[in-house]
């Protein structure tokens, strides 16, 4: 072979071999290009088949922490996002602790929960808010903020507690200090005993702590007090008090302004009006004794007595300043005088005068 045809072959050998890798480096650089298209259609696939419903959750259990770091648990049959921090939660269960550990449990139909700078929902359907304390409330329509521990609606509401029970149609219960404000056609079971009914009520639950609990063979005493406003009354076995105000102590009742008291005993009934009434309960909730100041009246069938102050208890009324006792037979006047409710007799002290009637 001669050397010029040596030179030529290997020439064309070369320029096959070149040709060979620009073909492979074209297609690999193709494959390339195409890889990240395919990965991505693959990885749409396969999130279509495990959540074809966008932002759906199903048997979500969702913790999370209130403004003071305490853990918040919600459980739901299932949970969609509507937009950015806004969900709708269905058939929800949430627990968490207020300050004193007391355990609070919430329960709805639904929820719809803003997870912004505050951790608040609004509760729609069969709405139920229990604490571990046996206090119970239950409305259609609550909203609850869980940073700061309260809930407050207007929808008819339900609250139960130990022997308390009221109706109401609008509410703002704050968990943490048990402070419950309830408005319009209040009406119910302040104590076993007790009734009630007015235009609001305020109500300051004693603490969650079985020594601060107040108990009886009656009944066990879960209210610090309590304040009814507007056409308010309270009635038990042995009386029913009527004012624009009544203000309740647990052991005792106050009020003022536009007051009226109907007092049972003996199967007499005392008609009392005053200024002011404080009435001292026993354990079943009756009056154990009644101290009235300012313009005294208390009137039974034929008898009528006034006098400046008085004071009641057991079948005994002491009256004091500018007294008058007026009956069928006449008129007694006197500074001071004492009178059986039971018998209808009195005494007079400092007598100023008798009229009799003839």
């Amino acid at each position: 072979m001669s050397r010029q045809n040596y030179f030529y072959r290997k020439k064309i050998t070369t320029a096959k071999i070149i040709a060979v890798l620009l073909v492979v480096a074209a297609c690999w650089f193709s494959f390339t290009l195409l890889l990240p298209i395919l990965n991505i259609k693959k990885s749409e696939k396969e999130n279509s088949q495990i959540n074809p419903e966008k932002n759906t959750f199903k048997n979500l259990s969702y913790n999370f922490q209130d403004a003071n770091g305490k853990e918040i648990q919600l459980h739901s049959s299932d949970v969609v996002e509507e937009r950015k921090n806004n969900f709708t939660i269905n058939n929800m269960t949430g627990n968490f602790l207020l300050t004193n550990g007391t355990n609070v449990r919430v329960l709805a139909k639904k929820i719809i929960a803003l997870t912004g700078d505050e951790k608040k929902g609004e509760l729609l359907g069969d709405v139920r808010i229990s604490l571990d304390s046996n206090l119970f409330l239950q409305t259609e329509h609550a909203y609850v903020n869980f940073d700061k521990k309260n809930a407050y609606g207007n929808s008819d509401i339900f609250i139960h507690y130990k022997d308390l029970k009221i109706y109401a149609k609008e509410y703002y219960f704050d968990m943490e200090p048990s402070l419950m404000s309830l408005k319009k056609d209040i009406r119910g079971l302040l104590t076993k005993e007790s009734s009630v009914s007015g235009d609001s009520l305020r109500i300051k639950f004693l603490k969650n702590n079985l020594k601060n609990l107040k108990k009886s063979k009656k009944h066990e005493q879960v209210i610090d007090n309590a304040q009814l406003k507007g056409h308010a009354k309270v009635k038990t076995q042995n009386f029913d008090l009527s004012s624009d105000q009544i203000n309740y102590f647990g052991d005792r009742l106050e009020a003022e302004n536009n007051l009226s008291l109907n007092y049972i005993r003996s199967a007499k009934k005392f008609h009392i009006t005053s200024q002011k009434i404080i009435a001292k309960l026993d354990e079943t909730g009756n009056i154990k004794s009644v101290t009235a100041k300012g313009n005294l009246r208390i009137k039974e069938k034929d008898v009528m007595v006034r006098a400046n102050e008085g004071f009641l208890e057991g079948n005994k009324i002491h009256l004091y300043g500018n007294v008058a006792i007026t009956n069928i037979y006449g008129n007694i006047f006197g500074e001071q005088a004492v009178l059986d409710l039971d018998t209808g007799n009195a005494s007079i002290k400092k007598s100023s005068g008798v009229v009799e009637r003839k």
